[in-house]
Formats: C-alpha cells, sequence, structure tokens
C-alpha cells in the first residue's frame, strides 16, 4: 500500500512517486540551459555551414563632379549585383566541421549529465523525506505508548500504587517526545520544499518506489566524461584553425554592373558599356605577421594540453567513485542486517524490560529508554533501506546509467 505524504499548504499539491518527480525535475531550470546550450552551438554550426556558401550583395552608386573630363561624366549612376565564395581558406572549414561535430556532441552528453545530476539530486531529497517521515512515525508510536503509560500510571498514582516521581517522569518523556516531534515537523517541511524545489513545483511525496536491484558488471562512460572527451576533440581542432592563417585564402567572386552616363560635351565620352559582367579569382597569403600566428596556435596547443590533462584526471577520478559506489552499497546491505538485528534484540529486550517494569523490578527509566529503543531500531530499520536505495542511484550516476531508466 503506498502512503501520500502531504504537507500542510494552503493550495493542494501534486502527487508524485518517483519516476513521476524525476520526469518532473527533468523540466526546471538547469536542463532548460543545457538545452539552450545545445541548441546553441548547433545553431552555431549551421551558421558556420553557411557562411562558406556564396554570399550575394546588391548595391549602387551616383555620383557628380563640377568638372568633367574623358571618361567622367559630369552625372554617373550604376547598380551590382556580385556573387563570392571562398575556395579554399587554409583548411579552416574542415576543422571547424570537425570542431563543431565535437561540440554539439559534448552539449548532449552534457545535457544528460544535467539530467542525471537532477534525477541523482530528486532522488536523495525523495528518501530524506521518507526517512524523517520514519523517524516521525516511530516518534508518535512512542507517543501513543506514553500516553497509555501516563494514564495506567495516574490510576496507581490515585490508588496509592505508584509514587508521584513515577507519573512525572513519564510525562517528562511524553513532554520530550513531543518537543522532538514538532521538530520532526520542520525537518520534514524543509525536506519536501527541497523537492518541490528540485521538481519545480509543490509536489507530494508518495511512498512505494524503489530502484532496479544493479548489476556491478553494467557500467557505461559517465556522460561528464563523454562532454570532456568531445571538449578534448574540439580543442584540437583549435590547434588546426589557428595554423590556417598562414595558408592561401581563395576567393571566387562574380559581378554584373550596370551603368549610366550623363556628358554635358559628348566628346568626353568614351562609350563604356552600360551592362558589364565580371568573374575574378583572387589569392592572399599572409607570409609574415611578427610570430602572431604561430603564437595563437601555440595557446591552441596548451589549451588542448590543459584540457587533455583535466580528462585524464577527470577519468581517474570517475574510476575510484565507481569502486566507491561499489563499496556503499556493500556497507549499505551491511547496515540493513545491522538494523535488522537490532530490531530483534530491541524487541526482546523491551519485552523482558516491560514484564519486569510491571512487576516493579526495574524502574520506569529502563522502561522508557527500552521503548525508546524499540521504535527507534523500527525506524532505522526503514531509513537502512532507503539509504541503500540511494547508493543504488550513486551507483547508477557513476556508472554512467540513466536513472529514470532504473526506477520501479
Amino acid at each position: 500500500m503506498k502512503f501520500k505524504i502531504l504537507l500542510l499548504f494552503p493550495m493542494l499539491l501534486s502527487a508524485g512517486n518517483l519516476e513521476h518527480l524525476i520526469g518532473q525535475s527533468f523540466t526546471t531550470e538547469p536542463i532548460k540551459i543545457s538545452q539552450a546550450n545545445l541548441q546553441s552551438v548547433t545553431l552555431e554550426n549551421e551558421a558556420i555551414d553557411e557562411s562558406y556558401l556564396p554570399h550575394v550583395y546588391m548595391g549602387g552608386t551616383a555620383n557628380m563632379i563640377d568638372k568633367e573630363g574623358f571618361g567622367n561624366a559630369r552625372q554617373s549612376s550604376s547598380l551590382y549585383a556580385k556573387a563570392t565564395a571562398t575556395l579554399y581558406d587554409g583548411g579552416k572549414k574542415w576543422a571547424y566541421q570537425r570542431q563543431y561535430k565535437s561540440k554539439i556532441e559534448a552539449q548532449k552528453a552534457k545535457l544528460q549529465s544535467s539530467k542525471n545530476q537532477q534525477a541523482l539530486m530528486t532522488i536523495e531529497a525523495y528518501y530524506l523525506v521518507l526517512n524523517v517521515i520514519e523517524q516521525k512515525r516511530a516518534k508518535e508510536q512512542e507517543r501513543e505508548q506514553l500516553k497509555k503509560e501516563i494514564e495506567r500510571f495516574e490510576l496507581f498514582y490515585r490508588a496509592g500504587t505508584a509514587s508521584v516521581d513515577q507519573v512525572e517522569k513519564i510525562r517528562a518523556s511524553k513532554a520530550q517526545n513531543d518537543a522532538t516531534i514538532a521538530e520532526l515537523d520542520l525537518n520534514l517541511q524543509k525536506a519536501q520544499l527541497n523537492v518541490s524545489w528540485l521538481v519545480g513545483r509543490d509536489v507530494s511525496v508518495e511512498e512505494g518506489s524503489r530502484l532496479a536491484e544493479p548489476v556491478l558488471t553494467e557500467a557505461n562512460i559517465r556522460a561528464d566524461i563523454e562532454a570532456m572527451e568531445a571538449d578534448v576533440i574540439a580543442n584540437k581542432e583549435n590547434i588546426k584553425i589557428s595554423g590556417a592563417n598562414m595558408r592561401p585564402n581563395v576567393q571566387l567572386q562574380g559581378k554584373y554592373t550596370h551603368s549610366q552616363y550623363a556628358y554635358d560635351n559628348e566628346g568626353f565620352n568614351p562609350n563604356f558599356p552600360e551592362n558589364q559582367g565580371q568573374l575574378m579569382v583572387t589569392a592572399e597569403w599572409k607570409v609574415f605577421d611578427f610570430g602572431m600566428t604561430k603564437k595563437q596556435k601555440k595557446v591552441s596547443e596548451l589549451g588542448y594540453i590543459a584540457s587533455k590533462e583535466q580528462l585524464n584526471s577527470q577519468k581517474r577520478l570517475a574510476e575510484l567513485e565507481l569502486e566507491n559506489a561499489k563499496k556503499s552499497l556493500e556497507i549499505a546491505k551491511a547496515k540493513i542486517n545491522a538494523a535488522q538485528a537490532r530490531v530483534r534484540a530491541s524487541d526482546s529486550t523491551f519485552d523482558a524490560i516491560n514484564q519486569k517494569f510491571h512487576a516493579n523490578v526495574v524502574d520506569n527509566i529502563t522502561y522508557l529508554d527500552a521503548l525508546s529503543d524499540k521504535y527507534d531500531a523500527l525506524a532505522s530499520l526503514k531509513i537502512a533501506h532507503n539509504d541503500y536505495e540511494v547508493n543504488k542511484a550513486n551507483y547508477y550516476y557513476q556508472a554512467g546509467i540513466k536513472l529514470e531508466e532504473k526506477i520501479q
């Protein structure tokens, strides 16, 4: 059976299990930022591709001089259409294409990394809410038991078979219990608000979600590492782009011009053609720039080296984090076993002390400690199970597996 835990908000909150909450978290600002970055790089790539297509220009001139001469009319005008295209730019075009292919792959990986990070934080926040719920539930069960004991000892006190200090000790424990529950209510509200912030709307938390049991041999390259690998390739292409500035640049230009001339003295009219077409190939080669291009290329090389070293460092760190995630899973399982043993021990201890307490063999302080330990043990067992789920999620994250696919 699933329970819905709602905050006492004046508005109606939408309920959601873990799968629903993660889906909602994928519509929040961090994911939108990653999506916008991907779209931006894609558009940049399209713009660079289109910059190598022929460009068409249209223009015109109007001219008037105070003294005309041969070939210089008193008034003249012209309209032209021009098309230019780059035939060769030293290899920049192909370097840009390879670079932006890598940049797009990097942004796709960063988007997936953002989703996995958002999913992991949502899972941690989800189980934190459930942990506080279990702590509160244990204290509420303890409170009900304390109420019964207060009623029972008040009867004994009125009958003269119990002292006033016994009643007051239980009442003091009840007051402490009430204060703890009030504190847990505040913690629950904070935990719930954190979930709502992560998913971008006011929500409730629905119990019952679990993650699939991990297969420890199942592991991929983490998305953030994939993004760094793609960035390294993109940085390598920067070296070629910088070096292309010292290679020839060849352009093709076609131009059509329509001109009109008005001469006061027709003797100055050389009868230039009114319509003229022109096709021109230009080549330019920068042979000396005081070492500027060489330094720019060196900067690109150093940027590539730095990104590659950073990638190697993050790869080693990712391997260590994956191994730690595996060990944490084993420890979390051991904690469940320990919590189960504590439940069995606290149950047995409470049953024994309860009988002795009602037979006036032990005092009520011993009884109250045993009662508190019994309910704390039950809460600790459920919290241990929840922590195991969080460790599963951390393993999937470190193994580069999409968390949303592992929710059951």
